[in-house]
């Protein structure tokens, strides 16, 4: 896919390194997103909690401001906006970051409002303007970034992360037919 291959070209790999880090150090790891990217928050929450993280995705702008006024500074938020300039995700990741936890952002646009609160971001390519976002490509693009970080944190984590990863698929094991 041309938005995969977009994607790896603008990727910061240092970036990812940095936010792979940040996230095994956090006592608890927050998602924000809303409209299309909350959907994306969600899927991360789903990844990394089969490692074992302590983490939750929050879509609700409310939520999400009250959830960044808890974090400190051994917490991770990363908010998800393909725009960049989503209010109430810059917002959270504002407050997040005022209260000390480490900001992480996933948007396409290095220059947004988002990425110059971030202490890390992670930059997805999509061909796509602002006001057309929710697309697949750009959907695309934010579950790869999130793939890489999962990858790369089971990696890290090695027999921690298949141990944890093997309880979560047994604990739902029940739920086939």
């Amino acid at each position: 896919s041309k938005a995969l291959e977009d994607t790896y070209r603008v990727l910061d790999l240092s970036e990812l390194e940095r936010a792979v880090t940040a996230i095994l150090a956090a006592r608890k790891l927050e998602f924000y997103g809303v409209g299309a990217s909350g959907t994306t928050a969600l899927d991360g929450k789903y990844r990394f909690m089969r490692l074992g993280i302590c983490c939750d995705a929050i879509t609700d702008a409310h939520v999400q401001m009250m959830s960044a006024a808890t974090l400190g500074p051994e917490d991770v938020a990363i908010g998800i906006s393909f725009s960049g300039s989503t209010k109430d995700v810059v917002g959270s990741l504002a407050k997040a970051k005022e209260r000390g936890a480490a900001v992480i952002c996933i948007t396409a646009y290095a220059r947004s409002p988002l990425a110059g609160v971030a202490d890390i971001k992670l930059i997805t390519a999509s061909n796509e303007t602002p006001l057309g976002s929710g697309s697949f490509r750009s959907k695309i693009a934010q579950l790869h970034v999130l793939d890489l970080l999962y990858t790369c944190a089971a990696l890290r984590l090695g027999q921690k992360g298949r141990y944890y990863t093997e309880l979560t698929a047994e604990a739902v094991l029940d739920k086939l037919y």
